[in-house]
Formats: structure tokens, sequence, C-alpha cells
């Protein structure tokens, strides 16, 4: 008898338990499950933005960079309530509901970003009773996400008393755009790329020989220069110390995109000051906060046109669900890149097939560069016959010069064989990067000086 009074006080007693225990671990995973719904939605929604984006701007001329960026911004947008709510499971109507959940998308391109974020929208009328206008006022009716100004990637150096200013407008690469009052107190603006000048014009003319004494390549750097020593010189007379710092093309501070310098620790500075800034106001505004971004995911943000999409605040269960990621752009007009420089050979042990400038399989007696791009439009590209090789899509490795070296170096490579991919390399990029100036011209707000004029000294 005592056993069984035992047996039911322990299972009065031990039974709630299970129940409590049972229904804890059942909300857990079906939070769980939740989570990784939200992450797979949000991944995919962000994805799906940018490849309509990439769709819109890849057969765009710029014609009017302005109008047709912004035009096609907005087309891409509408694709991520859309995408977003089919992937949770929600349709129709219920898209409005989710983006209330999504405090900003940031679209980051070349020279600057723009901030996709809810709005308050207000109506200048009141009403009597009957419904009828009786006059003006504001009234909060509600808030819907809408696409705020463009930011440029832009930082103003002035002296104590701001009698010289001098504002300069940073790239995703070594492009910039100058902005200041000359001597005469007039304004002036020039844009170019900058790349370290060399030491003579024996020198200058070596090393373009070496890239294969070709016409473009011979251009950008020629123009490049010429720009450079005109923006190392404004700097020296500017007397901005900050800037003079941080800002002198050297071969000890370049510009190129990846290198350790000054200069691209300054820029990568304004760039995220910028975005953090702004980013924090905008999701504030509603109670938001901006995650602190981890340094993988600015180097993914300083190096590329990408999408940042936020989710916050759903209700999962026991938590709260807030998330964020980062879709980049593959292809685009604006950012030339070494990741998309494919590489043919001709002339003894060439082969039909285009490659990475790493693959051991690319050979020939000269090597030409061109954007993958071109191999999808291979009839007017003039690479028809050219097909991939099938090495460079299943090795797992990055197209950029710095991680080619590597590799060349690891596997004992001869200086010849390295100097002969770097030529290649440097020569395609820079031809590429002429290729773009008509895009990044149609952009640039010019002054009295307007885009990069011939130096009235030598260069030398």
């Amino acid at each position: 008898m005592r056993l069984q009074n035992l047996t039911i006080i322990f299972l009065a007693l031990a039974l709630p338990i299970i129940i409590i225990l049972s229904v804890y671990v059942q909300l857990q995973v079906d939070t769980a499950f939740l989570r990784a719904k939200y992450d797979t939605a949000l991944i995919d929604a962000a994805h799906e933005t940018m490849t309509a984006f990439q769709i819109n701007t890849t057969n765009d001329q710029y014609s009017d960079v302005t109008d047709k960026k912004i035009r096609d911004i907005q087309a891409a947008l509408n694709v991520f309530p859309s995408t977003l709510a089919t992937r949770v499971g929600a349709t129709g109507s219920s898209t409005s509901f989710m983006m209330a959940y999504v405090p900003a998308l940031v679209f980051t391109l070349y020279d600057g970003y723009y901030i996709y974020s809810p709005t308050e929208r207000l109506w200048d009328v009141t009403r009597n009773e009957d419904g009828e206008i009786t006059g003006t006022g504001w009234r909060n009716i509600s808030t819907s996400h809408e696409l705020k100004s463009y930011v440029h990637y832009t930082k103003q150096y002035a002296n104590d008393n701001k009698s010289k200013i001098l504002t300069i407008s940073f790239t995703l690469d070594n492009f910039v755009s100058v902005y200041y009052y000359d001597e005469n107190n007039k304004y002036q603006s020039r844009a170019g790329y900058l790349e370290v000048i060399p030491n003579s014009q024996s020198q200058a003319d070596s090393f373009i020989q070496a890239l294969g004494n070709n016409d473009d390549v011979r251009k950008y750097y020629e123009d490049a220069w010429t720009f450079t020593k005109w923006f190392n010189k404004m700097l020296n007379e500017s007397n901005l110390q900050e800037a003079k710092d941080a800002l002198i093309i050297s071969e000890d501070n370049s510009a190129i995109p990846g290198e350790d310098s000054e200069f691209n620790g300054e820029k990568y500075d304004v760039i995220k000051d910028s975005i953090n800034k702004n980013l924090i106001q905008s999701m504030s505004i509603y109670g938001n906060q901006m995650p602190e971004l981890s340094g993988n995911d600015w180097d993914l943000i300083l190096n590329n046109v990408c999408l940042i999409a936020f989710m916050q605040n759903i209700p999962t269960g026991t938590t709260m669900y807030n998330n964020y990621t980062i879709a980049v752009s593959t292809e685009n007009k604006e950012l030339v890149k070494g990741e998309e420089l494919y590489f043919v050979g001709e002339g003894t042990g060439s082969d039909s097939y285009y490659h990475r400038i790493w693959c051991d399989h690319l050979g020939g007696d000269t090597i030409t560069g061109y954007n993958k791009n071109d191999f999808k439009d291979q009839e007017s590209a003039g690479h028809r016959d050219t097909l991939a090789c099938y090495y460079c899509m299943i090795r797992a490795s990055d197209g950029t010069w710095n991680s080619a070296k590597k590799y060349f170096e690891e596997n004992h490579k001869s200086l010849t064989y390295i100097e002969t991919r770097k030529n290649a390399y440097e020569s395609a990029l820079a031809k590429e990067k002429l290729r773009l100036i008509p895009i990044k011209q149609s952009g640039f707000i010019s002054g009295s000086t307007g885009l990069p004029e011939p130096w009235e000294d030598e260069l030398w």
C-alpha cells in the first residue's frame, strides 16, 4: 500500500515536470526550425534581389548613370519582399507584413551607396465628421520603405579656419574624384586613376613594354600617372597635413585595392564610418539597432558591389530573430576585379580553353586576358570556339594576383614564369579599367577643370 502511495506521489510530481520539459524541448525545436527558415528566406531574397540588379544592368549602356541606377535598383528592390514572403510562406498582402521586420537594405555600389528603409508618409489634409476636407495639417497615416538619397564615399579635409577645403570622393578601386577651390578661389574638380609613378621615362617605357606595349595599356598608365602627379602636387600645395600624410601616392603608399597602405586604410575608414553612421541613424528611428558587422563582412563590403539585408525583432518562440546577410555582385559594369579576368594563350603550348591566371594548363607564347563577360557573348567577343577550362571550374581558388603568386611560389615556378603571368594580368586589368572610363566620367560631377587634362609640365 505504501509502495502504491509512493508511486502515485512520484507520478504526481514527475508527470508535470516531464510535460513541461517536453513542451520546452518542442518549443526549442520549433524555434530552431523557424530561425533556419528565416535564415534561408533572408539569404534567398537578398541573392534574388542582387541577381535582378545584375540582369537589369548587364546590358545597360549607362547613357544617364544616375537615373538608370535609381531605376534599376528600384526594380531590383521589388523582388526582395515577394521572395522573402514566398520563402517564409506568406503571400499576397503579407509581403508588407514581412517588410515590417526589415529595418534596412543597403546597396553598396562603386562610389557610394543607397539605403532602403522605412519612412513615415504624411497626408496634408484634415476632414470633418462627414469626411469632407476642411483644411491642411500634417497627419501620420503610414510608414513604407523608400530609397534614400545616394551617399558618396567622401571625406572633407579643411584647415582650422575653413579657408581651404578639399573633398575627396573614393571608390572601391583606385579611381578618385577631387573637388576643391584653387589659389584664385575658383572651383575645380578632377577625377582619375591613381598609380605609382615610375622614376623616369625609360623606366615607364620598360614597364609598358613588359605588359605587351598595347595602346590601351599605355593610355591607361600614362593618363593615370599624369593624374597622380597632379594629385600629389595638389595635396602638397594644399597644406592640409591630414590629407598629405594619408593620400600622397608613392611606392610605399599605393591606392591599389588589397595592398596594405595608408591610402587604403584612410579610404576604408571613410567608407565604414559613412555606412555605419547613416545605417545607425536610419535603423534607430523605429527602434532597431544595427548589429556589429564582422571583419570578413567588411572585407566583402569594401571590395565588392553588394547588398546588405537586415531582418530584426521577429518573434520565434522563446527568442527574437535578428540577422543579416550580404549578397555580392559578381557581374556588373562598375568595377573590374582580378577574379573576373580569364586568359587565353596563343602559340606553343596553348589550347582552346580560357583559364584563370594561376591555372597550370594556361600556356602559349603570348597570354591575353579578358573580362569573363566577354566569353558569354562569344560571337561578338571573338571567342566563339573558346571553352571554359575544367580544372579552373572545379578548383576553389580566387583569381587575384596575390593568390596566384602564392600558388606559383609554393609550386616553385620560375621567376620568368611568374613575371610572364603577372604582366598578362596587369595588362588585362589596365585594359578593362580603361574600358570603364566612360561610365565613370558620366557619373562625375565636373567643375571648371573637368576630367583629367594633359599635365602642363613634363611628367618627369
